[in-house]
């Protein structure tokens, strides 16, 4: 056991690091879509390939949303540290 109080930038470290799953999920789906893609015919590819670059922007906003939120958090540390006088 600890004497010392738990660091509010452990916290946020800890509930932003919690989702490490959903990456290893998200990587493991684009090898076997990349590996099915390799199968078809040219207009399948087309297809294929309308839908990755939606997905690419998709997640070009997502990480945008994210990037907010990191800096949302990170101002709220910087907060809470200069309220315990640190």
């Amino acid at each position: 056991m600890s004497i010392f109080a738990p660091s509010p930038l452990a916290a946020v470290a800890k509930r932003l690091g919690s989702s490490w799953w959903a990456l290893l999920i998200v990587g493991i789906a684009w090898i076997v879509i990349g590996f099915v893609v390799l199968r078809f015919d040219n207009s399948t590819v087309y297809v294929i390939s309308i839908a990755f670059g939606i997905l690419v922007l998709l997640s070009a906003i997502g990480e945008i949303f994210r990037g907010v939120a990191e800096i949302a958090a990170a101002f709220t540390v910087r907060q809470v540290a200069q309220a315990a006088g640190q």
